[in-house]
């Protein structure tokens, strides 16, 4: 792999292992007990649900993205009117 890859591959396992640590801390702080005597089947279901519309709703965002973009350079929407429409997609107003 090239630096480029390994350091991305290093961003990512950090991303994990600090996340995975958050999101368990903040689970025992809301749930108690042990995690692994937890119904986990019926929690996966939930989380799978919770994931595919995240996913949804990130691919829909990411699609809307790109119409703005293509729309801007294409030349049927102004510079200013683009960034606008990529400030409320994105949150920023």
């Amino acid at each position: 792999m090239t630096p480029a890859q390994e350091s991305h591959l290093r961003d990512i396992k950090s991303s994990f292992e600090a996340s995975v640590d958050a999101k368990y801390r903040k689970g025992q702080a809301e749930h108690g007990g042990n995690l692994w005597d937890r119904n986990t089947l019926s929690d996966i279901k939930d989380e799978a649900v919770d994931l595919f519309t995240y996913i949804h709703t990130a691919s829909e965002k990411y699609n809307k993205i790109c119409l703005v973009v293509h729309n801007w350079r294409s030349g049927h929407v102004k510079p200013e009117d683009a960034l606008k429409q990529l400030e409320v997609l994105l949150g920023f107003k």
